[in-house]
């Protein structure tokens, strides 16, 4: 099998170390960045297969002067939605599957990623894959034999 590489955007990095760790026990590379300023370096500059990007992430003051306005809803941050806009065509052009997290499932953040062309299979729950990380590993599996 080849190794698969992952890049996984998430500002709570302690929190999904387990499913990292797991994932790369299971022949996957996983490269973890803290900030939409280092995932779109990365993701101009390397190969990734996959991008496991948090919804609401938090904005910085690097973000904001790289036009990621800090843009909020009810349940938090959606600095994620801005990004998937972004770079979108760069996910296109290098063929990456993208895998959106967050803890809370916000209905129109997700109206949102559906409508910028996302689909639903690739919304996960936050508390779900940290309750069951072989789940987890077992979805990363599926999308990529799809």
């Amino acid at each position: 099998m080849i190794k698969k590489n992952i890049l996984w955007l998430d500002d709570d990095v302690s929190e999904i170390i387990p499913c990292a760790m797991e994932l790369r026990e299971n022949n996957y590379d996983v490269t973890i960045v803290e900030t939409v300023s280092e995932a779109e370096q990365l993701l101009n500059s390397k190969h990734y297969d996959l991008l496991i990007l948090d919804i609401m992430i938090q904005t910085y003051p690097i973000e904001e002067a790289a036009d990621y306005p800090i843009s909020k809803t009810e349940s938090g941050y959606n600095t994620g939605l801005i990004f998937y806009c972004k770079i979108k065509s760069i996910l296109e052009e290098k063929e990456i599957e993208v895998l959106a997290l967050s803890i809370r499932m916000d209905s129109l953040i997700k109206e949102k990623f559906l409508m910028a062309g996302l689909p639903l299979y690739a919304f996960m729950r936050k508390r779900d894959i940290l309750s069951n990380v072989q789940f987890f590993v077992n979805k990363i599996g599926e999308i990529f034999s799809e």
